[in-house]
């Protein structure tokens, strides 16, 4: 069974702690035991499990625990850069539910650094209009870490 996260955290500012905290959890997890941990963490640092922001994007509060990343060796189609290992979260932060779209990259940051003509859309030899050089609903391309922080504030 592969275990990885392929995520693109957006609003990873960690949470405060308030009072006796909950224990952290130890995957692997059943979905009613994340679910359990995710709601005792929400309501000890008095947040909400899931968010909205102003232009739609849905974020899940992750808790703090310990899970493992990666594959096994042996397993089939294993690469050699999906090395297993532990990683511990120390911190609650939240979580885009799904990639940050151009759309709402340019609704938050008011520009659009991805360049993905639509091409699907567009026969071949087409011209495109100055109105089709981006795709609203397309995952956010060639952003670095720093712009990508800037979200996050």
């Amino acid at each position: 069974m592969r275990r990885f996260c392929a995520c693109l955290v957006v609003a990873a500012a960690a949470l405060p702690a308030a009072g006796d905290e909950p224990v952290r959890a130890n995957a692997p997890l059943s979905s009613a035991q994340a679910k359990a941990y995710q709601q005792a963490w929400a309501s000890h640092l008095g947040k909400s499990v899931q968010v909205t922001n102003s232009v739609g994007m849905t974020f899940q509060l992750i808790p703090p625990g310990r899970f493992e990343m990666g594959s096994p060796q042996d397993e089939e189609w294993h690469r050699p850069d999906e090395i297993l290992h532990t990683v511990t979260i120390t911190k609650a932060f939240y979580m885009a539910t799904t990639e940050v779209t151009q759309g709402q990259w340019k609704a938050l940051m008011n520009e659009t650094p991805s360049f993905s003509p639509a091409i699907i859309s567009v026969p071949y030899g087409a011209k495109l209009r100055s109105d089709q050089t981006t795709a609203p609903s397309l995952s956010l391309q060639h952003i670095s870490r720093p712009p990508a922080l800037s979200l996050t504030q």
